[in-house]
């Protein structure tokens, strides 16, 4: 995720490019959506993630300020590890993710045109999920004959400030600041199809 910091100095400039910024940030993260978050694995199963999001386009600002023609093109590799596990009896599994991330920003302010890169370690994040109804923990063996049918579970997801942040910056690739956040999730199985919220 890309943060802000107002520094002193050009400010109708620099605070069109903060809300820039903003709303980059805003169409970037507008979901965080984790299909199959809650699908049960066998318990002390490993597996290494690696996902790449892109995103690019036009940014609007509802005429809020005087800025046109402001693009953004974010590439953000993500290094994952999962791991799951038994936790009192439920399937439950620790995710440990990394991100990386390069952005291209181009404002036009005032008939004055700007652009600003970005590239660097974001916030990491840990997520901690288990599976409160329908997911019994099992091992292979007694993983192999079961079937999916209704699982609800929760998690807590906690995002690490280790992104590069510096104060002098307006732009920063941190945030410099922890943030929570408690889930609930819902999966279940008609056949050969799967609904997950």
């Amino acid at each position: 995720m890309l943060k802000t910091k107002y520094v002193p100095g050009q400010e109708a400039l620099r605070g069109g490019l903060f809300l820039g910024v903003c709303f980059a940030v805003v169409l970037c993260d507008a979901q965080d959506l984790a299909p199959r978050a809650y699908v049960i694995t066998p318990v002390h199963w490993n597996a290494v993630i690696v996902t790449y999001n892109f995103s690019t386009g036009g940014l609007q600002f509802d005429n809020a300020v005087a800025i046109s023609g402001a693009t953004a093109s974010l590439n953000v590799p993500i290094f994952s590890y999962y791991h799951s596990l038994n936790f009192f009896g439920r399937s439950a599994n620790i995710t440990a993710s990394l991100p990386y991330g390069e952005g291209r920003f181009q404002v036009k302010f005032l008939d004055s045109e700007t652009k600003l890169y970005r590239s660097g370690l974001l916030d990491s994040f840990f997520r901690f999920a288990v599976n409160i109804k329908g997911g019994p923990a099992m091992s292979v063996r007694e993983f192999q004959p079961w079937r999916q049918k209704l699982i609800l579970g929760v998690s807590l997801k906690v995002v690490v400030p280790t992104g590069q942040y510096d104060p002098t910056k307006l732009v920063n690739n941190g945030s410099n600041r922890w943030a929570f956040k408690p889930e609930f999730g819902y999966s279940e199985c008609w056949g050969h199809w799967v609904m997950d919220g």
